[in-house]
């Protein structure tokens, strides 16, 4: 029986854990590997999605 209720409970919290942990930083670095243009367009732009004050990304 308590089995069953902490696989419930662990049930009932899965959708409160963040499904990707990316932030600014990893799309600003993403963008900073890439060497196709419009791949570093795209990844700067959700950069600066997540974070408009990333000064290095409107320089990028």
């Amino acid at each position: 029986m308590q089995k069953k209720v902490v696989c419930f409970l662990i049930f009932l919290m899965l959708p409160t854990l963040p499904v990707h942990g990316e932030n600014a930083m990893d799309f600003f670095n993403l963008g900073l590997k890439s060497t196709v243009t419009r791949t570093k367009i795209k990844y700067f732009s959700k950069a600066l999605e997540l974070n408009p004050m990333l000064a290095k990304a409107y320089e990028n």
